[in-house]
């Protein structure tokens, strides 16, 4: 699928864009190394966006689609039985399991919501939260899905060959 580019884009497309990756202006200005205030400006036309954030949203919605294609992949040749793809609630759940992930809960949300539109039978549920007071190292293979060339992360997408698989 090819990903429109944001030139000349109008102020409701940039809405249903932003929302469609799952998220706040708040979290699409972080994402793009600008304020929240610079995307509320795009948003209502009082600014145009300058090339830096453009192509920065369109690789934003690159990796989207590359990742909702990476997970489509792994559950469409998934037993109907086994097609469930574990996301996160809140931050702190990603975080506790994924503490250097640069993408918002809420863009995995999204990404999950989409992959599992797209698989018959496919379903989503929430990784259970973390104790407060036990801290999580960084496991992708807790919620990942075997593939032939090692496990893909149901939840952020990433490939943990099998030569590094946990024991």
């Amino acid at each position: 699928m090819s990903v429109q580019e944001p030139w000349g884009a109008t102020p409701a497309e940039l809405v249903m864009r932003r929302e469609r990756l799952g998220l706040s202006q708040t979290e699409l200005g972080k994402l793009l190394a600008v304020g929240d205030r610079a995307v509320r400006r795009w948003e209502k036309a009082d600014r145009e966006m300058s090339e830096p954030p453009e192509l920065r949203l369109v690789e934003l919605e690159e990796q989207f689609e590359t990742a909702v294609d990476s997970i489509t992949g792994v559950l469409i040749e998934l037993p109907i039985s086994e097609r469930l793809i574990v996301t996160y609630r809140t931050d702190a759940a990603l975080r506790a399991v994924h503490p250097g992930h640069v993408w918002p809960a809420s863009m995995l949300r999204a990404i999950a919501w989409e992959a599992a539109a797209r698989v018959p039978f496919a379903s989503v549920a929430f990784a259970p939260e973390p104790p407060d007071d036990e801290p999580s190292e960084h496991n992708c293979t807790k919620w990942a899905v075997p593939t032939p060339t090692g496990l893909v992360c149901a939840s952020c997408g990433t490939t943990v060959p099998d030569s590094e698989r946990a024991a």
